[in-house]
């Protein structure tokens, strides 16, 4: 256990930092939070406030496995999510961008197709669902 003098401020750059994924955790803590605790709870190694107020015994708050755990698992289910989000929206509106671009591309004075609906069909009827899906590797990588 740390003095009182010596305990550890909010400062999450103080904090003892065991492994890559938890490196990666508390630098975007540092980012989206600034000099606060990570996500609201007490950072391991510091000391609890009542225990530094009452001058009872110094118990250190480090934070339990389940606790440590649960952050680590929020942080990989939000980025997951977020993932799954970026993909599912890229996967619904890439037919839609493909026949933007195939309108916006077609010569103003002998046009191939007259609106959406007809690019749509006619790019479905010669290559398939696949070719309003032409491209799509580039924004997936981006998620």
């Amino acid at each position: 256990a740390r003095a009182p003098s010596q305990a550890m401020t909010a400062n999450t750059r103080d904090a003892p930092v065991p492994n890559a994924f938890d490196a990666v955790y508390a630098s975007c803590a540092r980012r989206a939070f600034g000099p606060m605790t990570m996500g609201g709870l007490a950072h391991r190694g510091a000391t609890t406030p009542s225990a530094t107020a009452t001058g009872g015994a110094m118990t250190t708050f480090a934070a339990s496995s389940a606790n440590e755990a649960s952050a680590g698992v929020k942080f990989a289910k939000d980025v997951f999510a977020g993932t799954c989000g970026g993909i599912t929206v890229t996967l619904l509106g890439h037919p839609f961008d493909t026949v933007k671009v195939l309108l916006q591309t077609q010569s103003a004075k002998n046009p191939v197709y007259s609106g959406a609906v007809d690019a749509a069909s006619k790019v479905i009827k010669s290559e398939g669902v696949a070719g309003v899906y032409r491209g799509v590797q580039s924004p997936l990588a981006g998620q």
